[in-house]
């Protein structure tokens, strides 16, 4: 019998950023007036604004990702941590899961800012961009199970239509720049640890380096577009 799982060992990042998540929304509804989290509390604790965020508030592109709305949004990510971040820490260890979990993050945030005037909140980027990599990794290099990851890459399309259809017709507020965002990301990133060069481990960094210019210049975006009239009201310009 052959082991399911390359690392047989206790998910230790998957529980430890898990634990974090839940503390982080327990946090904010005990700081709200009525049980709830509330916009005030998510700008002071980690989400803020696409203005403060041009300003140089910086961190927001990251620590967006510990907050939830309300506990179906956590209870979903939770779900999908728990199901693609196990997986893929059996199979690439911690290591691995913290370091693509951390830059699909930034990415997805940074495409959201740049894109929808709004780094968004909570781990989508990320959940994406684990589910679209572990389907690849099923299919390609496990070589196995390819009749569940190619229903879960059916969904992953399935789901980013749904948002689509859901921002476009029915006026949703769910935004799906951070989902395919962290959809492609994934894809990227799997294809690039192929690449037969020594370099390729270059191509995801400079990726983000030249995504990161648009935290600093983004004309088409109306709240950049508003930072800097700010900016030169203060100045008198």
């Amino acid at each position: 019998m052959t082991n399911r799982f390359k690392h047989i060992s206790f998910p230790w990042y998957t529980t430890l950023f898990s634990v974090v998540l839940i503390a982080y929304f327990t946090v904010l509804v005990f700081l709200s007036s009525d049980g709830s989290v509330e916009v005030e509390e998510m700008l002071t604790m980690g989400a803020p604004s696409a203005i403060s965020i041009y300003n140089g508030h910086l961190y927001g592109l990251i620590t967006n990702t510990l907050i939830h709305e309300n506990i179906w949004h956590l209870l979903l990510s939770l779900g999908g941590l728990w199901t693609f971040g196990f997986y893929l820490e059996n199979y690439k260890g911690w290591k691995f899961l913290s370091v693509f979990g951390f830059f699909s993050a930034l990415v997805g945030s940074i495409i959201q800012l740049a894109f929808s005037d709004d780094a968004g909140v909570g781990i989508s980027s990320s959940l994406f961009a684990l589910c679209t990599y572990s389907s690849l990794h099923t299919i390609f290099i496990r070589k196995e199970n390819i009749k569940i990851a190619i229903p879960v890459a059916l969904l992953i399309a399935g789901s980013l239509l749904f948002f689509m259809i859901s921002n476009l017709w029915l006026d949703d507020k769910v935004t799906i720049g951070a989902k395919v965002a962290g959809s492609l990301w994934g894809i990227f990133f799997f294809y690039s640890e192929r690449l037969k060069s020594p370099y390729k481990h270059i191509a995801p960094l400079a990726v983000v380096f030249i995504l990161s210019f648009t935290v600093v210049y983004a004309p088409w975006s109306s709240m950049w577009q508003t930072t800097k009239g700010i900016e030169a009201h203060n100045n008198q310009e």
